[in-house]
């Protein structure tokens, strides 16, 4: 490794006030994370991974990235309000007068914000001062600074999927990368122009979690003059971070999100909801579901994620342990209820009631690592309905979120397609005509945590030979002896 270096970076993270829908964007990340007592820990872990990138082998640097201010704004700061700019424009006033006051303590002032930039490509996920403090542009007299979307809602119109902490950290490791004079790799270089962190866009598909040589050259050449030599060590990693099913019920909203079959997760982790798996088993196709991807992952598995037996994401790996080891051999808790018996209470229907486990060890301090198995049972139940409703109602709201003169209708059980017949298809008149679909965008575009296109679970969905079938899961699935047991086995 080479010269030891440390960056200093003082992060403003403002939630609130400063695009349209900000509240709502806040309260939403408030919501996902539990409370505003949780803000300062996630914040706390999304920094944590941003300063794994840089520690990565691949920059050929030993980097300490020290994060000794971080402020939390609900709203915007009165210096820092106007239209007439960007958000980094308006931030980088801010900090100059800030910096200037405190005597050039960082090196970088970070600005994490929940939506838009202001910047004429909607679609960027951070803007930055490119040079400003180590480069053609750094005078020695001004820190850089760097505005990074953190917290956004997936899908919605004017906001990216980055409120998954691992892409929103090698996004803000991007735009530190460009004030430490980085440039895009493939320009001008002989490096490939994806796969890699100073990649000119972010595929979260195949996360560049690593350095390109381009970027590890220009770093060994640019930074030891120009930044502080660091006398500690990398701060230890920190405490309590989620695990893997939590860091996709943060990605989608949804207290029952679970992480997929990963082969990789320390390089890209998927999630899924029981919704997630009835849409790709019955109502899409490949290619479909393959546009929606984005929104199934958060990135990579934070740095110190369990992934295994004895084994945590290190540099973009699952890598086992060595010495002492923050992942646990664990069991799994009974069965537990989450809530009571619910139900739609539309005219023949059931209820359903959701029963959750965990992975627990010895010692609670740790993560543990259980063998492969369901976290959420949900069985059928006799609910208490006063007044019965038509699934009308609820079918039409779903459809005219999709189109306004959308009607929807229900298709017959097909046993190759479960989900069919516990989905809404929508329909409308068009040029003579009509016509039919699935309003999976629904789901995908702004609700990624409720049924989205589905009837709620205990619809009655078919009937055959004299045996009822229901929705559980989102799936048409017949009514046996097993799904009312009153205890679940392990």
């Amino acid at each position: 490794m080479g010269p030891l270096v440390v960056i200093f970076v003082q992060c403003w993270c403002l939630f609130g006030g400063a695009i349209s829908q900000a509240i709502e964007v806040y309260e939403s990340l408030l919501e996902r994370v539990g409370g505003r007592g949780q803000l300062p820990l996630l914040v706390h872990h999304f920094l944590a991974q941003v300063a794994a990138v840089f520690r990565h082998p691949s920059l050929g640097l030993t980097v300490t990235l020290s994060f000794p201010e971080v402020e939390l704004w609900r709203e915007r700061p009165p210096a820092a309000r106007g239209a007439t700019n960007s958000t980094l424009d308006r931030f980088c006033e801010l900090h100059a007068g800030v910096q200037q006051r405190a005597g050039h303590r960082w090196d970088v002032g970070m600005l994490l914000v929940g939506g838009p930039l202001g910047v004429p490509q909607r679609s960027a996920l951070g803007v930055a001062r490119l040079g400003t403090v180590c480069g053609e542009a750094a005078d020695g007299a001004h820190s850089g600074c760097a505005a990074v979307q953190f917290g956004a809602v997936a899908g919605r119109e004017d906001a990216l999927p980055t409120h998954g902490l691992g892409l929103a950290a090698l996004t803000a490791a991007h735009e530190l990368g460009h004030t430490l004079g980085l440039y895009h790799d493939g320009d001008g270089d002989d490096c490939p122009g994806s796969g890699f962190v100073m990649a000119s866009g972010l595929d979260s598909r195949r996360p560049g979690v690593q350095w390109s040589a381009c970027s590890a050259a220009a770093a060994r050449r640019l930074w030891p003059g120009c930044l502080r030599e660091a006398g500690a060590p990398p701060p230890p990693p920190p405490p309590s971070l989620p695990s893997l099913d939590g860091q996709c019920q943060l990605q989608l909203g949804d207290p029952l999100a679970t992480s997929g079959a990963d082969p990789d997760p320390c390089r890209r982790l998927t999630c899924q909801t029981a919704a997630v798996r009835a849409i790709r088993d019955s109502l899409l196709d490949a290619a479909d579901l393959e546009r929606y991807s984005d929104l199934l992952s958060p990135g990579p598995a934070l740095e110190g994620s369990v992934c295994g037996s004895r084994s945590v994401c290190r540099a973009g790996r699952c890598a086992p342990c060595v010495g002492p080891c923050a992942a646990q051999e664990g069991s799994w808790s009974g069965w537990e209820p989450l809530g009571g018996c619910l139900s739609p209470c539309y005219p023949g229907s059931l209820g359903v009631q959701t029963f959750t486990r965990r992975c627990v060890g010895a010692d609670p301090s740790r993560a543990a690592h259980c063998a492969a198995g369901p976290t959420v049972r949900r069985v059928l139940c006799a609910p208490r309905c006063p007044h019965h409703r038509h699934w009308v109602w609820d079918a039409r709201r779903v459809c005219r979120r999709s189109d306004p003169a959308a009607e929807p209708l229900r298709v017959r059980h097909e046993a190759a397609r479960p989900a069919a017949a516990c989905a809404v298809r929508c329909r409308k008149d068009a040029d003579g005509g009509q016509l039919f679909w699935w309003p999976t965008e629904v789901f995908f575009g702004t609700d990624a945590s409720g049924d989205g296109p589905f009837l709620p679970d205990g619809t009655l969905c078919h009937r055959d030979d004299g045996v009822n079938f229901y929705c559980v899961e989102h799936r048409c699935t017949p009514q046996t002896e097993a799904l009312y047991l009153k205890r679940l086995r392990p």
